[in-house]
């Protein structure tokens, strides 16, 4: 940390600092994490790398997610605005299920179909498979919470069919389904976005990289984690 700041590399103190609050979170120290993925998101905005300040904003919004803030929603519809406005298509689907999972778990169960819907037309238009299953399965999730059956069983029967058709070339991998939070419900406990491609679940904070898509880090995007 002193390094970067006495060489002046912002981009590098940036890395640092959600590093810092990366590791602030697994050891459930939330106002230290946020204080420096805040500093974090500050010098992101300054440089002016859009990809990798969203990025910020869903790390924030996944620590307020799992202490059940809504405050995450907030935190998502910034980092999906800055990947709009980077024109990152494909990006835009990650923060748009993180918004749906949040919408979800505080009752609003048609806004998160809505989202949900929105999500399904980006994967499907960049050809993305393995998300297009997994926010088929989530669809299905809101459904049953809805006992709305039939369009649970159709969106799991899609979902099993991508799966079928695309688990070997696509890439795709088991869908995490959406649950219900309650305010102060604790800490979300998937994992899946510590490894390669998130899931439509919030799952816990990641260091961004320097590449635009948070790159320098085998895993997400942004609890946030694409």
């Amino acid at each position: 940390m002193r390094l970067a700041e006495q060489t002046g590399d912002r981009e590098e103190e940036a890395v640092v600092l959600n590093n810092l609050g990366l590791a602030y979170h697994e050891s459930g120290d939330e106002p230290h994490a946020i204080e420096r993925f805040e500093k974090a998101l500050a010098i992101q905005h300054d440089l002016g790398n859009l990809a990798n300040e969203g990025a910020a904003w869903s790390n924030l919004g996944a620590i307020h997610y799992t202490q059940g803030d809504l405050q995450s929603l907030d935190a998502f519809v910034r980092a999906l605005a800055l990947r709009r406005q980077g024109k990152d298509r494909r990006g835009e689907a990650n923060p748009m299920g993180k918004i749906a999972v949040v919408r979800h778990a505080f009752g609003d169960d048609e806004e998160a179909l809505r989202a949900f819907q929105t999500t399904l037309q980006i994967d499907r238009e960049v050809g993305d498979h393995a998300e297009e299953s997994t926010a088929t399965m989530n669809t299905g999730s809101v459904y049953m919470a809805q006992a709305r059956y039939a369009g649970a069983v159709a969106c799991f029967g899609r979902a099993m069919r991508l799966q079928e058709q695309w688990g070997k070339s696509g890439g795709a991998h088991r869908p995490a389904p959406v649950r219900r939070r309650r305010p102060g419900a604790g800490r979300c406990t998937c994992r899946a976005a510590r490894h390669g491609k998130p899931s439509r679940r919030i799952g816990e904070p990641h260091p961004p990289g320097r590449a635009p898509t948070g790159a320098r880090h085998a895993g997400r995007r942004s609890a946030v984690r694409r």
